[in-house]
């Protein structure tokens, strides 16, 4: 039991993390350097989960 509570607090704090990013992705002020480095790190959480 304690590690499926582990694992869906872990997922949740994934996809907050997600939400946070593809947000942030959104900005309009953003360069390409940010938008290239907020991808990356989209693409590193998704593989993870």
């Amino acid at each position: 039991m304690p590690q499926d509570f582990d694992r869906a607090l872990g997922r949740l704090k994934n996809d907050l993390a997600l939400t946070q990013l593809k947000r942030a992705i959104l900005d309009p002020t953003l360069d390409a350097t940010s938008i290239l480095a907020l991808t990356e790190e989209i693409l590193t959480l998704q593989e993870q989960g």
